[in-house]
């Protein structure tokens, strides 16, 4: 497996400070013959402190390209199209709650599920949550 991944701050309101723009690009490779998803390509942008007054949340939007391995292409779907690759993006907005609480509603929309063209798009809606236990001092 080849991956790469590179992080950029853009764009910075505040000299010296985190709150700003942010831009990502993953890539991750492994010979088709092995896995199904063989190779993905994501780039996405985030902000950070999007509200002045709340600088440790965040604002993200992501876009997913997965390639369907050769080998893998027609299992699954012995009278339809061979499969191909999925898309989707995801929108994200991560609100530290506390100084230990995170919640982290979630917007995705995928097209071409599982690689196939014939399964209609999907969207899903969702949430993540982080709960810290580390002490002031950074023990457990």
């Amino acid at each position: 497996m080849i991956f790469g991944m590179g992080n950029q701050a853009s764009y910075r309101a505040e000299t010296g400070s985190n709150r700003g723009l942010g831009a990502t690009f993953a890539f991750d490779w492994s010979p088709g013959d092995v896995n199904r998803q063989n190779s993905q390509i994501t780039p996405s942008l985030r902000y950070n402190g999007p509200i002045p007054s709340r600088p440790r949340d965040t604002v993200a939007f992501g876009f997913l390209y997965s390639n369907i391995g050769d080998p893998f292409q027609a299992i699954g779907v012995p009278l339809g199209p061979r499969l191909g690759s999925e898309e989707a993006i995801e929108l994200n907005y991560a609100a530290h709650l506390t100084s230990y609480f995170l919640i982290q509603p979630v917007f995705q929309y995928y097209k071409d599920v599982g690689g196939n063209s014939h399964v209609p798009n999907a969207a899903v809606f969702g949430f993540r949550t982080q709960v810290n236990f580390r002490s002031r001092s950074g023990a457990l």
